[in-house]
């Protein structure tokens, strides 16, 4: 007798879709208790590593997705939606449901500097640049490192400095852009403050 037999009952079951399901591949195979078991314990340790600090995701103003834990981070720039716009040759920052009118205050040299929190993290937007040309940087302190995720035209970067990085002012190296220098400069003391502080 076949390995495979399927008896064949009337009005139940059709014996070809029953030896497609217990083929390698197959449709409609229910997942090994071993795999629900790894599933399942992949799932916790996920929330608890989210749930003790070690691993955090969150979502940028300007749109990106981070994946932070200790050691490193990642930003997915795919998902980016600038905070920035213009209409009728205004420039138009808009965090959360505050709408603001930048145009008179940003330039190449000039940046726009908003400050708030992000996930609960200190978290600061740095916005400059022409209607033409806009770019935006957000920087945030996570521990005992300032983080950031810029963008300005086809030119996407981030950084992970640690306090002494950040005082030996490593994040010049980042971008050659006059507005994001001088929106980190403007910085430089509120965030060296916060990295004191943890």
């Amino acid at each position: 007798m076949d390995e495979h037999t399927v008896q064949e009952a009337p009005n139940c079951l059709d014996p070809a879709l029953v030896e497609a399901a217990d083929r390698p591949g197959g449709h409609g195979v229910a997942p090994s208790k071993r795999v629900l078991l790894l599933a399942a314990v992949v799932a916790a340790a996920l929330c608890l590593m989210g749930a003790a600090g070690i691993l955090q995701h969150f979502r940028l103003w300007i749109g990106a997705g981070v994946i932070q834990n200790d050691q490193h981070f990642s930003v997915d720039f795919s998902t980016v939606s600038a905070p920035v716009r213009t209409q009728n040759g205004r420039v138009l920052l808009t965090v959360g449901r505050e709408e603001v009118d930048i145009t008179d205050q940003i330039d190449q040299d000039t940046p726009y500097l908003y400050a708030g929190k992000n996930a609960g993290l200190p978290a600061y937007l740095i916005v400059g640049g022409t209607p033409e040309e806009l770019g935006y940087a957000e920087v945030w302190v996570n521990q005992e490192e300032v983080c950031l995720a810029l963008q300005c035209g086809e030119v996407s970067a981030m950084a992970q400095l640690d306090a002494q990085q950040f005082r030996e002012e490593m994040w010049r190296g980042i971008v050659e852009l006059p507005w994001f220098n001088a929106g980190m400069e403007q910085l430089q003391e509120e965030l060296d403050e916060l990295l004191s502080a943890s």
